[in-house]
């Protein structure tokens, strides 16, 4: 194996600092999911391609938009946001916040079925998801996600997003397999904006799930296709590292 410097010496220590990368990531990304993922959709709906605008498509997708936007804008305030806030504060009764996430489950429920094959429909499915995580089922999150993803195109850029997300809960339950090919899926979609953060994720997923080879090849394709991409420097290390033991 090629030598690494003293602070990553230890490839066991590599790999708990790699972990403890992503813990703090989920920890992150799950407290500012609001700002991120409303970020991320801006982006998408920017540059996804979302673009033949017929008259008929542009009347639904406008309806579907309008629909997702109330329906968010009233689940905030619901929670007791202030008006324009982008994050859900906690309610001081955990039970009535409960109460309000079950009834924007079926509401974001709702918009996706009346908006069909729209991206609102998906980011609905996105949102009705994040709130059944929120109960503690991910498994009934996972197969919201899922069907949002299967009902459209497989190039859609929204595809890629709800791909890692779906990403980020499997990592929260330490499925480091099913992550990485969630990551992997979401980075394989050429109009995601945020492709080679998913193919990162994927890389480091998994070398946590002890596939090395697989690691190392998103992390060639990585380097070849975006080679000013910046990644952590022990993810990087932790690579190179498995990189040269698969060479020797």
């Amino acid at each position: 194996m090629a030598k690494s410097s003293s602070k990553h010496s230890d490839p066991g220590a590599t790999l708990d600092e790699i972990e403890s990368w992503g813990e703090r990531a989920i920890e992150w990304i799950g407290n500012n999911a609001r700002a991120v993922l409303g970020a991320a959709v801006v982006l998408l709906i920017l540059a996804a391609g979302y673009g033949y605008w017929s008259s008929s498509r542009g009347r639904a997708e406008s309806a579907a938009a309008e629909a997702l936007e109330t329906a968010r804008a009233d689940y905030l305030a619901a929670m007791g946001a202030a008006p324009g806030a982008v994050e859900v504060p906690e309610l001081a009764n955990p039970s009535a916040g409960e109460a309000i996430r079950e009834e924007y489950i079926e509401r974001f429920r709702q918009v996706a079925d009346e908006h069909p094959g729209t991206a609102g429909a998906a980011l609905a499915q996105l949102e009705q998801g994040n709130l059944v995580a929120a109960t503690g089922d991910v498994d009934a999150a996972l197969t919201v996600w899922h069907e949002a993803v299967a009902a459209l195109p497989g190039d859609a850029a929204l595809a890629g997003l709800l791909q890692q997300r779906m990403g980020q809960a499997l990592e929260a339950r330490e499925d480091w397999q099913a992550a990485a090919e969630a990551y992997e899926s979401a980075s394989a979609v050429p109009d995601y904006t945020f492709r080679y953060w998913a193919m990162a994720d994927a890389a480091r997923c998994y070398a946590l799930a002890d596939r090395p080879e697989r690691a190392v090849a998103l992390y060639v394709e990585l380097e070849q296709e975006a080679p000013d991409f910046e990644i952590t420097d022990y993810l990087r290390t932790r690579l190179r590292e498995l990189q040269a033991t698969l060479q020797n």
